[in-house]
């Protein structure tokens, strides 16, 4: 037994046998975070876009996570002069 996101655990009953079973529960929010180091890296940006957009695919909340994802990009292409030094970078 597995608790997954919908998405993720119909992707993979598309692969294996196996059933969902809705037990029930609340969504849990997701949040991005970074370390200040890699927050103007390229493979860390693109990275944190694909999360993002995995994240903002269609569903019941769709709006709502597909504004964490623009939140999430926005964050990463702020002047770093807008961050708080020391405390890292954040995104939703």
């Amino acid at each position: 037994m597995a608790a997954l996101p919908l998405r993720l655990a119909r992707s993979i009953c598309r692969l294996l046998p196996l059933c969902i079973v809705d037990v029930g529960a609340e969504p849990v929010p997701v949040a991005l975070y970074w370390h200040e180091r890699t927050h103007d890296d390229e493979g860390a940006r693109y990275f944190r876009r694909l999360v993002a957009g995995a994240l903002a695919g269609p569903g019941p909340a769709w709006p709502a996570r597909r504004a964490a994802g623009a939140a999430a990009e926005a964050e990463a292409e702020a002047p770093k002069a807008a961050r708080r030094p020391g405390r890292g970078a954040r995104g939703n």
